[in-house]
């Protein structure tokens, strides 16, 4: 939360005292209607006894994180790639390790 809120104001900030690309930038990403937020996390998941799905773990961190973000998205998200694939525009691909 702390790292969205730092980019939001950094924007503001590079809005008024940026260079001239900086400032079109800041200015074309602060034009925006909606902000959303999403924290893309690839975990590997073992299930064991104790934790046989990963879904209640995902929920309580969803939950946690849409209530510190409150104030400026309710619908944050959480999610590895395929989950956040029908929510953002982009596309996350893996860059394989050099070696």
């Amino acid at each position: 939360t702390q790292k969205f809120r730092d980019t939001l104001a950094g924007l503001v900030c590079a809005r008024k005292t940026g260079g001239e690309e900086e400032r079109n930038f800041a200015a074309l990403c602060l034009r925006v209607v909606k902000i959303r937020c999403a924290l893309h996390m690839e975990e590997t998941f073992e299930p064991d006894r104790l934790q046989p799905s990963r879904k209640p773990r995902q929920a309580n961190m969803l939950q946690k994180f849409r209530q510190c973000l409150a104030v400026l998205d309710v619908t944050a998200e959480i999610g590895g790639s395929r989950e956040l694939s029908a929510v953002v525009p982009w596309t996350i691909e893996e860059i394989p390790a050099e070696g």
